[in-house]
């Protein structure tokens, strides 16, 4: 056999395990995806509000951030419609214009909260402590305030 005919076959050989490697590495791949269920990069991400200081504007609709501590957390302009703050501390949280549809708030506490032109529509605030809150110009309409602390609450302009 000449040296050009041992070349070629060890060309050959090179495209063959090139292709057998990429391969594994893509079933290797499917399978790291599919024992974690969907991307570890999606909703744990997403959801994270560890940094209080960097939630404003952020995208939290559907969150389950139930307990939470948010007290004095920038979440202004922030989605957190459909979210879950059940029992959550928001206590002199800033939530100007934050969307808060559909939320669920139920025994939160938004005491001093500033809730300037947020939309609270369809929100449950069930026993919700919103003693000095701000809520000028926010949108209230169709929310469950039953049980709900408004002592000293600002609503001025607030469409009810």
């Amino acid at each position: 056999m000449t040296i050009e005919q041992q070349l070629e076959q060890v060309k050959k050989r090179n495209k063959r395990l090139t292709v057998a490697l990429t391969m594994m590495a893509m079933v290797a791949v499917t399978i790291q995806f599919s024992a974690c269920g969907e991307d570890p990069a999606g909703p744990s991400a997403k959801c994270n509000v560890s940094d209080v200081g960097a939630l404003a504007g952020r995208d939290l609709s559907g969150c389950d951030l139930l307990g939470a501590d948010l007290s004095r957390a920038n979440l202004s302009r922030a989605n957190l419609s459909r979210a879950n703050l059940d029992s959550a501390n928001l206590t002199g949280a800033d939530l100007t214009y934050a969307n808060l549809t559909g939320a669920s708030l139920t025994g939160a506490i938004l005491s001093r909260a500033d809730l300037l032109g947020a939309d609270l529509k369809d929100a449950n605030l069930k026993d919700a402590d919103l003693k000095n809150v701000g809520l000028e110009h926010a949108s209230l309409e169709d929310e469950n305030l039953e049980g709900a602390d408004l002592g000293w609450a600002d609503l001025r302009n607030a469409n009810l």
